[in-house]
């Protein structure tokens, strides 16, 4: 008689690739309040009702990351990632195309405000000395 410790190795592949199935299937197998991972038996609040936004399915606080719950939404989780990355980057190079001197100017705003205060400065100084001559003549 073969103990049910021996078995359970060889049918663990079995399980994982049905536990992979139910997480990736469109069909919700468990109760609207409770988490959507198997193992977890878990009862969802109102506070953590938010859904996967690439599943849309609703998990436990610690499994409510892609990561955590499924390689599926963490590859949508990835490429949405690098494709917001990409849109940024493009939005930003067609910026320096527009307005390089604006785009060089980001995050440089102590350095704006000195140019602002030298330029204050030297305007201060040309009316002082148009208003010296004034008084000259």
């Amino acid at each position: 008689m073969a103990s049910k410790k021996a078995k359970r190795p060889d049918s663990s592949d079995g399980d994982l690739d049905r536990i992979v199935q139910m997480i990736e299937s469109d069909a919700p197998a468990r109760p609207a309040n409770q988490c959507a991972l198997p193992q977890c038996k878990s009862k969802l609040s109102l506070i953590a009702s938010k859904p996967c936004e690439f599943c849309n399915r609703q998990f436990c606080p610690p499994h409510r990351l892609p990561e955590a719950h499924s390689e599926t939404c963490t590859k949508k989780l990835r490429e949405h990632s690098r494709s917001t990355f990409r849109s940024d980057a493009l939005r930003h190079i067609e910026l320096s195309k527009q307005d390089p001197i604006a785009t060089n100017r980001l995050g440089s705003a102590a350095k704006e405000k000195e140019e602002l205060r030298r330029r204050l400065k030297s305007k201060i100084q040309v009316a002082r000395k148009s208003a010296g001559r004034e008084r000259q003549e």
